[in-house]
């Protein structure tokens, strides 16, 4: 998995892509730079920030890290508002 940044000279608002070799390249919203302080690098977190279904076979594993960690992460980091991270995972299963 690859993430990027395309910057352009007078472009604006910037892209940012993630490549995944079982579907692709992937467009992300930009919110993504600011979850990063709360996902910590979970493995798969930068699908929240994507349009991919995470019910596909293939994002078993996944799927199954993000919900692990929307669950411990709230009792771990109490001082975080992990709401919306919950709505992006239950709109992706």
């Amino acid at each position: 998995m690859v993430v990027s940044i395309r910057v352009e000279p007078n472009r604006a608002p910037q892209e940012i892509w993630v490549w995944d070799a079982r579907i692709g390249a992937l467009q992300m919203d930009l919110g993504y730079l600011e979850a990063l302080a709360l996902t910590k690098g979970t493995f798969g977190w930068q699908y929240l920030f994507t349009d991919a279904s995470l019910a596909r076979d293939d994002f078993h594993h996944t799927a199954r890290y993000l919900k692990s960690m929307l669950r411990v992460f709230p009792e771990i980091f109490p001082h975080h508002d992990y709401a919306t991270l919950q709505e992006r995972l239950a709109a992706r299963l």
